[in-house]
């Protein structure tokens, strides 16, 4: 299925497109992070433990066999994705 709103036509521009988003989420995240408070340490708490999910749930996901991201355990190794 194709989303209309993009101009992807493949699946490696889908990927593209995607990863774009990613970036562009990441980095107005990070720019907003430098910008709280420090007079206000519970709330650098939470957007530092925010990270931390993150990073958790991208890192379970790729270690955990339970999403087959990698199609051996070569591939799984060398960090191999195969499209």
């Amino acid at each position: 299925m194709q989303d209309p709103s993009t101009a992807c036509s493949d699946l490696q521009q889908a990927v593209d497109h995607a990863a774009d988003l990613f970036h562009q989420t990441l980095d107005r995240f990070t720019e907003y992070r430098s910008k709280l408070d420090r007079d206000k340490p519970q709330l650098r708490a939470y957007a530092d433990a925010t990270v931390d999910l993150f990073v958790g749930v991208i890192e379970w996901q790729l270690a955990s066999t339970r999403y087959n991201v990698f199609e051996s355990d070569e591939d799984r190794a060398n960090g191999i994705v195969r499209i």
